[in-house]
């Protein structure tokens, strides 16, 4: 556990993803763009805007057909990016405050997690066409999430908040467990 590193993003990083061949993709939220990494030379290889995007946050990866999924808060938008040529084919419209968002291969579900108490769920058509399945109501700020791939169960840890602040209550810590059906 020794830094080897440091690698210039040009911007704020946020969430990234990993191919598992040597290249990782990561979302800079003030930029509104995604980095290509390459962990060999511990470069930034490329660099594509993700317009309409606007302010990126959590970022997934079909990698089979070779797409990335990328939420933004500014556009409430949830846009698929064709790998190969950095394009954006399609933005899917979601609520307000995303922060996360995963891709469940075997179910071919996309499932955002919004801070405004829902969760934007969509299904592949094809790898290049989404379309909606449900908006999930959650809890205000269940914005974090995480899959289980093997059970398929949504995970959003969440606490209640103090009226009109960003102030959790002391003691209301729970995690909500959804499960595709």
């Amino acid at each position: 556990m020794k830094q080897v590193a440091s690698i210039d993003m040009g911007g704020a990083p946020e969430f990234a993803v990993a191919d598992g061949k040597g290249t990782i993709y990561n979302n800079l939220e003030d930029k509104s763009s995604l980095n290509v990494i390459d962990t060999k030379t511990l470069k930034v290889s490329k660099n594509y805007t993700l317009s309409p995007c606007g302010g990126p946050t959590g970022i997934a990866m079909d990698k089979a057909n070779q797409k990335l999924f990328t939420v933004c808060r500014e556009n409430k938008g949830l846009s698929i990016v064709d790998i190969p040529t950095g394009k954006v084919i399609q933005t899917l419209p979601i609520g307000a405050g995303v922060d996360a968002v995963v891709y469940d291969p075997t179910q071919k579900m996309l499932v955002a997690s919004n801070g405004d108490g829902t969760a934007s769920i969509f299904k592949q058509n094809t790898p290049d066409t989404y379309s909606p399945v449900q908006t999930l109501n959650t809890q205000y700020r269940a914005k974090t999430m995480a899959i289980d791939m093997e059970t398929h169960r949504l995970y959003f840890p969440v606490a209640d908040y103090e009226q009109g602040t960003k102030t959790m209550k002391p003691g209301t810590f729970k995690l909500l467990v959804y499960r595709q059906q």
